[in-house]
């Protein structure tokens, strides 16, 4: 599958091999401090490809993982989100 960008409003890209493109497609936006949001399973299976793209591309990044998903979950980590956003991104 070739990979495809849409703009839905949000800009997302989809298909075979994006997470190795993740550095270069964040570079699009001014910021180089990123929050990373990920469950433990998938951050597993793909968190070191993550990391060496944004290395890459010269991005500093804060994980927030995400444990189940339940409303409380959704909630607490809406609130540590904002709480870093507010904080300029920092951890």
């Amino acid at each position: 599958m070739q990979a495809h960008v849409m703009e839905l409003p949000r800009v997302i890209q989809i298909g075979y091999g994006v997470i190795k493109e993740i550095g270069r497609f964040l570079s699009r936006f001014p910021s180089r401090r990123i929050l990373v949001v990920s469950g433990a399973n998938v951050w597993a299976m793909n968190g070191g490809m993550v990391r060496e793209a944004l290395k890459e591309e010269g991005f500093e990044y804060t994980l927030l993982h995400v444990n189940s998903p339940t409303k409380d979950e959704v909630e607490r980590d809406e609130k540590a989100a904002k709480k870093w956003a507010s904080a300029g991104g920092e951890p």
